[in-house]
């Protein structure tokens, strides 16, 4: 019986060429799984916007002038701003250091990175009080509430910004008219382009900005400026709301703020009287 030995060359070149083609299979797997992890982490980087700067500023209302320096902590970060009400972008203006303001501006900042979307905006109002405002007098005519009474009509012109937490301290004034009086006067005639109230936004609290404002000198409106309420819940702050002077000064004005009938429907404190806190009023 003759027996035929089985072609064990050719066998074992095939388990070889075999072996050979899964080593490179997944040598180039892994070779793409880096490549896009490598991707990955750049798309995931670029997923995500930088934080806001911080903002300091030495007086939001002053004088001669303010100081505001801005702040990032992250490694190749850059900040640009401006001061003109315009959006920043890699052409405005980019910071190095402490920034002075000497005229009403609104101050406007952005961070960028490489490897990450651009922070959202921060924006921060400072204005240049009018000189006639060292001599003006402000009254409420208007009796606050007796939880909220602040420190009476001084609290309207000494300058002291109260903060988020409305309840601490007396900065804040607070009211549940749905008008609020107030008399401005001056030992002369004012030369000042506006008049801006500084009010508090906090609809967790049930406190409302108000829709309008007026201005009365000699018995007639001589001003006023509506402002939207909002169609849902708006992070907590102060806003500085202004009214546009007449080019026709006066030595006494009235000023009405109109707040709401009721709150929102959206709100639940729908259908009643929303709380107005004032803690500032000046000419700039």
């Amino acid at each position: 019986m003759v027996i035929t030995p089985k072609p064990l060359l050719k066998s074992s070149f095939v388990k070889s060429l075999f072996y050979f083609l899964i080593i490179f299979g997944l040598a180039a797997c892994n070779t793409s799984k880096s490549s896009i992890d490598s991707n990955s982490t750049f798309a995931q980087n670029k997923a995500f916007s930088l934080a806001q700067p911080k903002f300091r500023v030495d007086q939001t209302l002053f004088d001669q002038s303010a100081t505001f320096t801005l702040e990032l902590d992250h490694e190749g970060t850059e900040l640009f701003y401006t001061i003109d009400g315009s959006e920043p972008t890699r052409k405005s203006r980019k910071y190095v250091g402490r920034v002075s303001v000497y005229e009403s501006t609104k101050v406007k900042a952005r961070a960028f990175h490489k490897e990450f979307n651009p922070s959202p905006i921060i924006e921060q109002e400072l204005f240049k009080i009018a000189p006639a405002m060292n001599e003006v007098k402000a009254i409420w005519l208007t009796d606050a509430n007796e939880k909220y009474p602040g420190t009476g009509s001084i609290s309207l012109t000494d300058r002291e910004l109260g903060t988020m937490n409305f309840s601490t301290g007396n900065a804040w004034t607070g009211f549940t008219e749905k008008e609020v009086f107030i008399h401005l006067i001056s030992n002369q005639k004012t030369e000042a382009k506006n008049l801006c109230l500084r009010v508090l936004e906090n609809h967790a609290a049930w406190i409302f900005a108000p829709i309008k404002i007026e201005l009365y000198a000699d018995g007639e409106c001589v001003a006023s400026e509506l402002f939207t309420l909002p169609d849902q819940e708006q992070t907590a702050s102060a806003k500085f709301l202004s009214v546009e002077l007449p080019e026709t000064h006066h030595k006494l004005y009235s000023v009405k703020i109109i707040s709401a009938d009721t709150i929102p429907d959206w709100h639940q404190g729908a259908g009643t009287k929303p709380w107005l806190f004032v803690d500032e009023l000046f000419l700039y």
